[in-house]
């Protein structure tokens, strides 16, 4: 964890948002950001393991769709949503966990298809938009945090 942590802070925070963001309590109304970041790669190697044995039998394409199941879309549609839902930061969450969600389904049903190389291809943009919904995470806690100093 550490290291998907500082390999965040030096190659894809962007320049207005300071790495100190990550390194204060990294919670927000109850989120723990460092959370959230675990569950994405969870899901990212139990897709990729589903992928590696042509099995996925425990998913369905609607559940991996399904946004709202998972910590961060619970949290989105609680308290959470009503607070932040005027912040662009909090839109681009959503809209890019959206992506993240459609793309795992989307690999669960070509699993389940058995075309193991669109699953494969899938799982590179599952990652990179692992990467997506973190950083817009990041912009939302930093833009949380300076509008309530």
């Amino acid at each position: 964890m550490k290291g998907l942590l500082t390999r965040l802070r030096q190659t894809i925070i962007p320049p207005t948002y300071s790495p100190e963001v990550l390194t204060q309590k990294g919670v927000l109304l109850g989120l723990s950001l460092y959370e959230v970041i675990d569950a994405h790669a969870h899901w990212y190697r139990h897709l990729l393991e589903c992928a590696q044995r042509g099995s996925h039998r425990e998913l369905s394409p609607e559940t991996a769709r399904a946004e709202n199941h998972c910590r961060l879309g619970a949290w989105m549609v609680s308290a959470a949503g009503t607070r932040f839902a005027d912040l662009a930061e909090f839109e681009s969450v959503r809209t890019q966990h959206g992506r993240f969600h459609q793309i795992a389904g989307d690999i669960v049903l070509h699993i389940r298809d058995g075309n193991q190389e669109e699953a494969e291809r899938l799982l590179k943009d599952l990652k990179r938009q692992s990467g997506a919904v973190q950083l817009a995470l990041i912009a939302l806690y930093a833009r949380a945090k300076e509008t309530s100093q």
